[in-house]
C-alpha cells in the first residue's frame, strides 16, 4: 500500500482518486487559505479494503464538494467537516466503515438493487445524517453478520429497507416511518417513532423481539411459507399494531421454544396462522377472525371476539385449554391421526362451537388423565371420536352423530340426540338418556359392570331386534319417572331371560311391525305396538298393553303368576280370536279409563267369558263379523255381536247388548239373569226380530238411544206381542217388514209400521202411530187402542188403504197424510166411506174410492173426493170440497158438494163430466173446472136438458155434448163455446147474452133446430144475418140484443131453410 499526498494549486480545480485495484488509502490535507479553493473532491475506492480520510479538510481549505465512494472491499471512510455524500452501487462493494465527521453526511445509492452494507454497529458516533434511496428501487441497508447494533436514531431513511443481516441484531429506527428487517439470526428490533414496517421472508430469520415505537406499526411477510418469530411474550408492550401476510400463503406467527403469553388484543392479524410453538404458550386472538395453533406444550388458547379456529396436528402437541371468546370458534385437525388434547373439563364456557376433522381420517378428541366433565352439547363434532382419556369422565354428546368412548376409568357416557356410537372401555360404566327425544345409539360396554341409565321421567330406551345395538351392558335402569324400552320399526326380537337386568322400566315397547318379546322373571309391562305380536311375560306378574285401537292381533303368553291385558287410552281394543285361542294364561282384562272393547276377528268366533278371564272396565264385547257366539261371565256385561247373525249369552248382571246401525244382522240374544237391555248405538239403530221375539230371551228391555230407531221383523207373517214386554224407549217404529204380520204394542205411545203385506196392527194403550209409506203397502187391520191414535204417511205420495165403512180402522182418531200428495183409497167394489164422525183428516190431499159404486161423504173440511170408476154417490158435507175426475173412463157420479163453495174438478187431459138431464146428479156444486187439456161435460143418452143459465160456473170446458137422444141444450155467454147435440133430434136454445158460439154437428137434414125466439127476428132476418165463411156458416146476432154469432161446422147456406121451421125457431 502507497501513501500519496495531493495539493491542489490555485484555481477552480477537481481532485480524482481512481480505482487503482489494489488497496489505497487517500489523505486529503489543506489549510484555511487553501491550495484547494473552491475544488471538488471525488474519491472512488479500489476493488480492496479502502480507507479514506478527509477528516482534514474543513471550509477553511475552499473545498466545495466532497463525494466517497467506498468501491468494491470492507472499506473505512471518514469524511471531512464538509457535507460529504458517500455513493454506493450495486450489491458487491463489500462490509463498509462510515464516519461523516461534521457537516450535513450523507449515504446515497447509485442504483436499483444497491445494498449499503454497514460493517459493525450503526449509531449516531457514525456521524451520518442522512441515508438516501435517492429515488431508487430496492434500496437496502444491510447489517453484517455479526450480532450489531444498528441505531438509527436522528439518521434520516429515505427510501431504504433497513435488515440487519445475520447475527442476533438490535435495531433500532428514526422518528419516521421506517421498513426494518432483523434478517437471520435472533434480532431486537425498536421502529422507534412513524409508521414502521419490519419485513420478515422465509423460515430462518429467527426468533425477533419488535417494539413498534410510536405510530401504527406492521410486521409484513415477504414471501409464502413465511415464518414470523416473536422471541419470548407478545403484546400491547410491543407496539405492533398489524401482523399480515400481505397475501402472502402460509404464512405463519410462530412463538419460541419457552412458555410464553402470546396476546394479539387489539392487533390486526390478516392472513396469518398465530402458532405458540413449544413450551407452555398463553395465546390471546383479537376481535376478529384468528387462526391460532397452540404447537407443541399445554397452552391455553383464547380466541377473544370474531370466528376463530385452532389448528391442531400430529398427537405431540399437548393437552390444551380453549376459550374461543365471542363469534363462531372451531378447532380444526390438520393431518390425518390428529389428538386434538383437551386440558380439563370442556363445556359451554369454553366458547367452542365446532371440533372437526376437516377432511382429515383417525381424528381423536382426547381428555386428559383427570376425572373430567366433557360436554358437548353445544358444540358440533364432525367426524370425531372423542375418548375421555383416563380417569372417570362425564361425556355429553351433542344432538347429531356422535361417537363417545370413556377411556378407562368409570366413565359416564350421555350421546344426546342422534344415532351415536358409545364406547365404555374399561370400567364400571354408565351409558345415560334424558327423556324420549334421545337417538338410537349403538352401545358397547365394555370391561365392567355397564349400566343404561334414565336420567329423566319419561325417558326411552331404543333398541334394534336382538338387543343388537347392545353389547356388553348387563343393566337397564330407568331411574325415576315412567320409563320404557322402544324397538324400532319393523319385525324384531327382544329376549331378556338372560338379561340386561331390568331395573325401573315401566315398559317394553315393540313398536310397530309384528314383534317377538320375552319378559324376564320380573314384573314387566309389554307392549306390543302396532302389528301382530307375540307377547310372552315369563314368570312374574306380568301387565300387557294396548293403547288405542289401531294396535294388531297379538298373541299373548302371560306366564306364571297373575297377568293382566290392560288398556292405556280412552278407547282402547282387545284383539281376539275365536276361543280366545291368542291369549294364555291371562287372568284379567282391564280397559283402563274411556271406553274400551274386546273386537273378535272377522268370521265366526266363539267368546266365552263364563270362567275368566275376569273383565274390569270393559264397556263393550264386540264380536266383529260374522255369525259370533258370545258368552258374558256373571258381572254387567255389554256385548256387540256386530254384522252377522250373532247368539249373544248375557250370563248374570245387567248387561247390554248392542247395535249400531242398520245393517247389523238377526242376533239371538238371551240376556240370562237379572235386567238385561237390547241398546242402540246409532242415530238409525235397526232391531232385527223374529215371529213372536223368539230370538229374544230374558231381555227386560229394548232402547233406541238417540236418533229414530226402528224393531224389524223378518220377511214373512210375523207376530210381534209386547203386551208384557220387553219395556220400549225412544223406539220410534216396530216394523213388521215384508209379509202379512200381526203387531201388538204396549202401553206406551208407539209407531207401528206394518210394511209390505196385509197387517193387523193393534197399539193398545198410549197415543200410538201407524205409519204408511209410499203407495205400494197392503190393506192394514188397524185398531188404536185407548187414548189418541194417528194412521201417519211418511212420504210423498202416501196411499192409505180402507175397506168400506172403514171396518179395517178401529179406534183410529186421525189420519195424517204428511208432507207430499197423499190419499185415502179404498177398495174394489163398492165401498162406504163416511168421515162425518171421524177419523180427524189432516193433509189428506184425496179420498178415493177405487172401482165400484161407491158412497163417500166427507167432513166439515175441505176435502177432496176422488170417486174413482163405477157410479158413485159423493158428498163433501161442509167445507169447500173438490170433486175429481180423471180421464174419460168414470162412471155417472152423483155429487153433492154440499155447504161451501164446491168444485168439480179435472185432473187428466181429456176430462168428460158426466151428467143427467137438468143437471140432477149435482147438487150445491158452484163450479165445474175442466183443468188441463180438451174436456167436456157429456150428458146421458136420454132425452136431455142441459141448461147452464143460472148458478153454476164453467172453467176450462172445451165442450158441452148432449149425447144421444133429443136434446135440449142452452147456448149462453158464460158457457162453453163449443157445442154438439151428438144423436137425437137436439134444439140449441140461444140467450141474447150469448158470445160466439160453435155448433159442432148441426144436423141440417132437419133433425136439429136453433131456437133464435129471444130475439124477435123472422126467418128472413135471420137469413140476412148469415153467411158463408168457409166451410162454415155464420149468423151475425152481434146486432141483435147485442147477442155474438152462431158458427155451423160443416154447413152451407143452401142447406139451411130459411123459409119453414125445419132448421129455425122463431
Amino acid at each position: 500500500m502507497t501513501t500519496k499526498t495531493i495539493n491542489g494549486t490555485g484555481g477552480n480545480d477537481t481532485i480524482s482518486v481512481a480505482d487503482n485495484g489494489a488497496d489505497f488509502d487517500v489523505t486529503l490535507n489543506g489549510n484555511t487559505t487553501g491550495p484547494f479553493a473552491d475544488d471538488t473532491i471525488i474519491v472512488n475506492g479500489s476493488s480492496g479494503s479502502d480507507t479514506v480520510d478527509l477528516s482534514a479538510l474543513t471550509s477553511a481549505s475552499g473545498v466545495i464538494s466532497v463525494t466517497v465512494s467506498g468501491g468494491a472491499g470492507n472499506d473505512t471512510l471518514t469524511g471531512s467537516t464538509l457535507d460529504d455524500t458517500f455513493l454506493v452501487s450495486g450489491g458487491g462493494e463489500g462490509s463498509d466503515v462510515y464516519d461523516g465527521g461534521d457537516g450535513n453526511d450523507t449515504i446515497k445509492a447509485q442504483s436499483n438493487g444497491t445494498f449499503i452494507q454497514l460493517a459493525g454497529n450503526f449509531g449516531a458516533s457514525n456521524n451520518i445524517e442522512t441515508i438516501t434511496a435517492d429515488g431508487k428501487a430496492n434500496v437496502t441497508v444491510l447489517g453484517d453478520s455479526a450480532s450489531n447494533t444498528l441505531d438509527f436514531t436522528g439518521i434520516t431513511l429515505n427510501g431504504v429497507v433497513v435488515d440487519g443481516g445475520s447475527g442476533n441484531d438490535v435495531i433500532t429506527g428514526n422518528a419516521d416511518a421506517n421498513t426494518i428487517r432483523g434478517g437471520a439470526g435472533n434480532d431486537t428490533l425498536n421502529g422507534a417513532g412513524g409508521d414502521d414496517t419490519f419485513l420478515v421472508s422465509g423460515g430462518g430469520e429467527g426468533s425477533d423481539v419488535y417494539d413498534g415505537g410510536d405510530g401504527n406499526d406492521t410486521i409484513k411477510a415477504q414471501s409464502n411459507g413465511t415464518f414470523i418469530q416473536l422471541a419470548g411474550n407478545f403484546g400491547a408492550s410491543n407496539s405492533i399494531e398489524t401482523i399480515t401476510a400481505d397475501g402472502k400463503a402460509n404464512v405463519t406467527v410462530l412463538g419460541d421454544s419457552a412458555s410464553n403469553t402470546l396476546d394479539f388484543t387489539g392487533i390486526t392479524l390478516n392472513g396469518v396462522v398465530v402458532d405458540g410453538g413449544s413450551g407452555n404458550d398463553v395465546i390471546t386472538g383479537n376481535a376478529v377472525d384468528n387462526t391460532i395453533r397452540g404447537g407443541a406444550g399445554n397452552d391455553t388458547l383464547n380466541g377473544a371476539g370474531g370466528d376463530d379456529t385452532f389448528l391442531v396436528s400430529g398427537g405431540g402437541e399437548g393437552s390444551d385449554v380453549y376459550n374461543g371468546g365471542t363469534g363462531s370458534d372451531t378447532i380444526q385437525a390438520q393431518s390425518n391421526g390428529t389428538f386434538i388434547q383437551l386440558a380439563g373439563n370442556f363445556g359451554a364456557s369454553n366458547n367452542i362451537e365446532t371440533i372437526t376433522a376437516d377432511g382429515k381420517a383417525n381424528v381423536t378428541v382426547l381428555g386428559d388423565s383427570g376425572n373430567n366433565t366433557l360436554n358437548f352439547s353445544g358444540t358440533t363434532l364432525t367426524d370425531v371420536v372423542v375418548n375421555g382419556g383416563s380417569g372417570n369422565d362425564t361425556i355429553t354428546g351433542n344432538s347429531q352423530i356422535n361417537t363417545l368412548r370413556g377411556g378407562e376409568g368409570a366413565d359416564t357416557i350421555h350421546g344426546s340426540a342422534g344415532n351415536d356410537a358409545l364406547f365404555g372401555d374399561g370400567g364400571n360404566d354408565t351409558f345415560t338418556i334424558n327423556g324420549s327425544g334421545e337417538g338410537l345409539d349403538t352401545i358397547n360396554g365394555g370391561l365392567g359392570n355397564d349400566t343404561w341409565l334414565g336420567l329423566g321421567n319419561h325417558d326411552t330406551f331404543n333398541v334394534i331386534s336382538g338387543l343388537g345395538n347392545l353389547t356388553s351392558v348387563e343393566n337397564i335402569n330407568g331411574g325415576g319417572g315412567n320409563d320404557r324400552i322402544l324397538a324400532t320399526a319393523g319385525d324384531d326380537i327382544l329376549d331378556f331371560t338372560n338379561g340386561p337386568t331390568l331395573t325401573s322400566i315401566e315398559e317394553i315397547n315393540g313398536g310397530s311391525g309384528n314383534d317377538t318379546i320375552t319378559g324376564n322373571g320380573g314384573n314387566n309391562t309389554i307392549h306390543g305396538g302396532a302389528g301382530d305380536d307375540a307377547l310372552n311375560g315369563a314368570a312374574g306378574n306380568d301387565t300387557f298393553t294396548v293403547n288405542g285401537s289401531g294396535e294388531g292381533l297379538d298373541t299373548i303368553d302371560g306366564g306364571a303368576d297373575n297377568d293382566t291385558w290392560l288398556g292405556l287410552g280412552n278407547h282402547d281394543t282387545f284383539n281376539v280370536i275365536s276361543g280366545l285361542g291368542n291369549l294364555t294364561d291371562i287372568e284379567n282384562i282391564d280397559g283402563g279409563g274411556g271406553n274400551d272393547r274386546i273386537l273378535a276377528t272377522a268370521g265366526d268366533d266363539i267368546l266365552d267369558f263364563t270362567n275368566g278371564p275376569t273383565l274390569t272396565s270393559i264397556e263393550e264385547i264386540n264380536g266383529g263379523s260374522g255369525n259370533d257366539t258370545i258368552t258374558g261371565n256373571g258381572g254387567n256385561n255389554t256385548i256387540h255381536g256386530g254384522a252377522g247373525d250373532d247368539a249373544l249369552n248375557g250370563a248374570a248382571g245387567d248387561d247390554t247388548f248392542t247395535v249400531n246401525g242398520s245393517s247389523e244382522g238377526l242376533d239371538t240374544i238371551d240376556g240370562g239373569a237379572d235386567n238385561d237391555t237390547w241398546l242402540g248405538l246409532g242415530n238409525h239403530d235397526t232391531f232385527n226380530v223374529t215371529s213372536g221375539l223368539g230370538n229374544l230371551t230374558s231381555v227386560e228391555n229394548i232402547d233406541g238411544g238417540g236418533g229414530n230407531d226402528r224393531i224389524l221383523a223378518t220377511a214373512g207373517d210375523d207376530i210381534l206381542d209386547f203386551t208384557n214386554g220387553p219395556t220400549l224407549t225412544s223406539i220410534e217404529e216396530i216394523n213388521g217388514g215384508s209379509g202379512n204380520d200381526n203387531i201388538t204394542g204396549n202401553g206406551g205411545n208407539n209407531t207401528i209400521h206394518g210394511g209390505a203385506g196385509n197387517d193387523t196392527l193393534f197399539g193398545a194403550a198410549g197415543d200410538d202411530t201407524f205409519t204408511v209409506n209410499g203407495s205400494g203397502e197392503g190393506l192394514d187391520t188397524v185398531n188404536g187402542g185407548l187414548d189418541n191414535d194417528t194412521w201417519l204417511g211418511l212420504g210423498n205420495h202416501d196411499t192409505f188403504n180402507v175397506i168400506s165403512g172403514l171396518g179395517n180402522l178401529t179406534d183410529i182418531e186421525n189420519i195424517d197424510g204428511g208432507g207430499g200428495n197423499d190419499r185415502i183409497l179404498a177398495t174394489a167394489g163398492d165401498d162406504i166411506l163416511d168421515f162425518t164422525n171421524g177419523p180427524t183428516l189432516t193433509s189428506i190431499e184425496e179420498i178415493n174410492g177405487g172401482n165400484g159404486n161407491d158412497n163417500i161423504t166427507g167432513n166439515g173440511g175441505n176435502n177432496t173426493i176422488h170417486g174413482g170408476a163405477g157410479n158413485d154417490t159423493l158428498f163433501g158435507a161442509a167445507g169447500d170440497d173438490t170433486f175429481t175426475v180423471n180421464g174419460s173412463g168414470e162412471g155417472l157420479d152423483t155429487v153433492n158438494g154440499g155447504l161451501g163453495d164446491d168444485t168439480w174438478l179435472g185432473l187428466g187431459n181429456h176430462d168428460t163430466f158426466n151428467v143427467t138431464s137438468g143437471l140432477g146428479n149435482l147438487t150445491d156444486i158452484e163450479n165445474i173446472d175442466g183443468g188441463g187439456g180438451n174436456d167436456r161435460i157429456l150428458a146421458t143418452a136420454d132425452d136431455d136438458i142441459l141448461d147452464f143459465t143460472s148458478g153454476l160456473t164453467l172453467t176450462s170446458i172445451e165442450e158441452i155434448n148432449g149425447g144421444s137422444g133429443n136434446d135440449t141444450i142452452t147456448v149462453s155467454n158464460a158457457l162453453a163455446t163449443n157445442y154438439r147435440g151428438s144423436a137425437g133430434n137436439d134444439t140449441f136454445v140461444v140467450t141474447t147474452s150469448s158470445a160466439q158460439s160453435t155448433i159442432l154437428d148441426f144436423d141440417d137434414s132437419g133433425d136439429d133446430v136453433i131456437n133464435l125466439s129471444n130475439f124477435g127476428l123472422t126467418l128472413a132476418q135471420i137469413q140476412a144475418l148469415s153467411t158463408t165463411e168457409g166451410a162454415n156458416v155464420r149468423i151475425d146476432l152481434t146486432s141483435a140484443a147485442g147477442s155474438g154469432d152462431i158458427i155451423l161446422v160443416g154447413t152451407t147456406l143452401a142447406s139451411l131453410d130459411f123459409t119453414g121451421s125445419s132448421d129455425f125457431i122463431v
